[in-house]
């Protein structure tokens, strides 16, 4: 399936090229771009898969991690309780998680992830991976595929960085 094309993140991204090269990179820039195209790619797994990036996000964190509350994963998701809250509601609708009583804390519930929730995340990594790869083997050279493995480096660094 094709991908909607995304111009104005295109040129946004081509124009800041000139600033996200060599040794004095502008950082606030090179920090919109990196911001700017990981959007463009959220947007196209959504758009391919289907599901909400929330929802993916919160069923990766209950395959990752196990049973959890529904604060523990707002926390970890960065999100508001009530925005979490939100989440779960429509994931559990859609049959994807269930709750259990929390054997440590009565008071609370556990979320976990169904059967069908995890034959859904599965289905989506399957889909969007198979897209990524597709791309990368379609536009990138050796060397690119070299960058790409050192950015991944790069992109976790800042993805465990706490502000």
């Amino acid at each position: 399936m094709g991908w909607p094309v995304e111009p104005a993140a295109d040129r946004r991204a081509a124009g800041l090229a000139g600033a996200l090269t060599g040794p004095a990179a502008d950082v606030p820039a090179l920090a919109a771009g990196v911001g700017g195209m990981v959007g463009v790619l959220l947007r196209r797994f959504r758009a391919e898969g289907g599901m909400p990036v929330a929802q993916m996000t919160t069923l990766g964190w209950l395959l990752r991690d196990g049973p959890s509350t529904t604060a523990k994963l707002a926390a970890m998701e960065k999100v508001r309780h009530q925005s979490m809250a939100q989440t779960i509601r429509e994931l559990e609708t859609a049959g994807f998680v269930a709750r259990r009583e929390d054997p440590a804390d009565r008071r609370q519930s556990l979320i976990e992830i169904t059967t069908r929730g995890r034959a859904r995340y599965d289905e989506l990594l399957r889909v969007e991976r198979s897209w990524l790869a597709e791309a990368i083997e379609a536009t990138c050279t050796e060397d690119d595929r070299e960058t790409l493995a050192h950015a991944l480096e790069l992109l976790r660094r800042l993805a465990d960085h706490s502000a």
